[in-house]
């Protein structure tokens, strides 16, 4: 975090005040977090930045006319995203993330009717990391993201050109075949006018898969620890429906992943749409939220029972530890965080600045283990079964869910 001072007063984009999927007023607020910290902030281990920093308020609303959720306050996008930001997630470092392009490349091969995806263009591609996966099956690829200016993508296929921009920047020379939008659209802060540019580049035979956060899971997970600043979007399949109406396209398929996010996987073409009957209602997430809240009193509670039996020890540094320090201030007990990732190991997250050091030559016998990089069901698996070869004297997994 070399830039830590533009972090110490957050200034808004926008503050929305109707749905950004069907122009709806009739908008009420579901959460209201105030001082809510920034995900993915890590600083040196050996500096000092006050954990005053890098905080605003979030607010999550619900459109009572098409059941999309989104963020009230859309704050600076160039701090998060822009050339001097700290944003550091990266595909390939993600365990879950990596596991989930098996899973969108299986749904992709269930609506695509053969072997080449033809021209492909991925908006939102990150650190390229779906190439690897893909080479085998596109004739040409176009990536886009402006985390690519900070990449060396010198080695790159001679079929494979891509732009370190944001989409609404870019002009293309091809049209594409397939259209990839994966982990995209919940972090844009008008996305009806994207998915409506992004439609406008292909033709009646083009191929939109998108992957986005769905409220569906989050409900029904109760997993509110996925609602935070970068993600100013979370959709259901009826408001995504909605969306696809309103663009004269068609839902061809659908799909969740439940093991990465509960995400929702849709495919879509130009063409006449209809909608789901089953909707997410407001009783529904108001409940979601209750129990989510309840659970992190839970978690509290449970903390500082164990923190009086012998030492606390958190397992995973994940980006979104400053989630989960807000909801549960009990993770201050930490004595220190066990992350096998070098990287790592000369940081600390700015709103839970503990030591972050590799698990060898740790004596775990009387130690309780925090799971603490839970967003992903896949995660928690993985950390599940090497936190019992430890095995501790106690595991812990703050989110309550597996």
């Amino acid at each position: 975090m070399s830039n830590y001072k533009n972090y110490e007063h957050i200034t808004l984009d926008k503050v929305r005040h109707t749905c950004e999927i069907c122009n709806s007023d009739a908008l009420t607020e579901v959460v209201s977090w105030a001082d809510f910290p920034f995900t993915e902030v890590y600083i040196p281990s050996d500096s000092y930045v006050p954990e005053t920093y890098a905080r605003s308020d979030l607010v999550l609303q619900y459109c009572e006319s098409c059941t999309h959720c989104q963020l009230k306050n859309v704050v600076d996008q160039k701090l998060v995203y822009g050339e001097g930001s700290d944003y550091i997630f990266r595909s390939s470092q993600s365990y879950s993330a990596r596991k989930s392009y098996e899973t969108f490349l299986e749904f992709a091969g269930k609506v695509i009717n053969n072997d080449s995806m033809g021209n492909v263009l991925e908006v939102g591609c990150n650190d390229l990391y779906m190439i690897q996966y893909m080479k085998d099956h596109f004739t040409s690829y176009t990536g886009i993201d402006p985390v690519l200016g900070k990449l060396d993508t010198t080695d790159l296929p001679d079929n494979c050109h891509v732009v370190a921009d944001f989409f609404e920047n870019v002009c293309l020379e091809n049209t594409p075949d397939v259209v990839i939008c994966k982990d995209v659209l919940e972090h844009v802060v008008e996305p009806f006018s994207f998915i409506e540019k992004l439609v406008e580049k292909g033709n009646d035979d083009t191929l939109f898969l998108v992957q986005v956060p769905i409220m569906e899971t989050i409900c029904s997970g109760r997993r509110f620890d996925q609602v935070f600043h970068q993600h100013l979007n979370y959709y259901s399949r009826h408001s995504f429906e909605v969306m696809l109406q309103r663009l004269n396209c068609s839902l061809e398929y659908f799909d969740i992943n439940h093991f990465h996010w509960g995400v929702g996987l849709f495919a879509f073409k130009k063409g006449k749409a209809t909608l789901s009957d089953k909707q997410v209602n407001l009783a529904e997430i108001s409940h979601a939220r209750d129990v989510f809240l309840q659970r992190m009193k839970v978690a509290q509670d449970c903390l500082e029972q164990q923190a009086g039996l012998g030492p606390l020890v958190g397992f995973g540094a994940g980006l979104m530890l400053s989630v989960y320090a807000y909801h549960i201030p009990a993770l201050e007990l930490l004595s220190f965080i066990i992350d096998d990732d070098e990287t790592k190991h000369q940081t600390k997250c700015l709103h839970l600045q503990k030591k972050i050091k590799s698990s060898s030559d740790i004596d775990f016998s009387n130690v309780a283990l925090i799971l603490a990089a839970v967003s992903s069901r896949a995660n928690v698996l993985k950390m599940m079964n090497k936190a019992i070869e430890w095995t501790p004297r106690n595991i812990i997994n703050v989110a309550y869910e597996i």
